[in-house]
């Protein structure tokens, strides 16, 4: 049986959700050096990056979630330590939306 990592992922803010393109040659670099960073593989497309934060084992950090074709990737350098997760579609067995006026939505 897989371990439960009880992630809880929490994006505020949308940096890049793909309607607003850089020069093909910066944007390239940009995904080349994430998908070495998250050791993802080359038919993996950077889709949207959103500031967020990572809730796990009763702390928040702080950073920026990426949204690739099969991945969702979290990246913090806070604490002085940088934490890096991978998480493919597949382990995601809720999305939930909240705000705080309008309470909660399960997808």
């Amino acid at each position: 049986m897989a371990e439960q990592h009880g992630y809880v992922l929490l994006a505020y803010l949308v940096i890049n959700d793909g309607s607003c393109r850089k020069n093909d040659k910066a944007e390239k670099a940009e995904e080349a050096e994430l998908l070495s960073m998250f050791h993802l593989g080359p038919k993996e497309s950077l889709i949207g990056q959103y500031l967020g934060a990572l809730e796990f084992r009763g702390f928040l950090f702080n950073g920026k979630l990426y949204l690739f074709t099969n991945y969702l990737c979290f990246y913090s350098s806070m604490y002085l330590s940088k934490t890096i997760r991978v998480i493919p579609f597949g382990d995601i067995t809720e999305v939930i939306y909240s705000c705080c006026m309008e309470g909660t939505q399960r997808y």
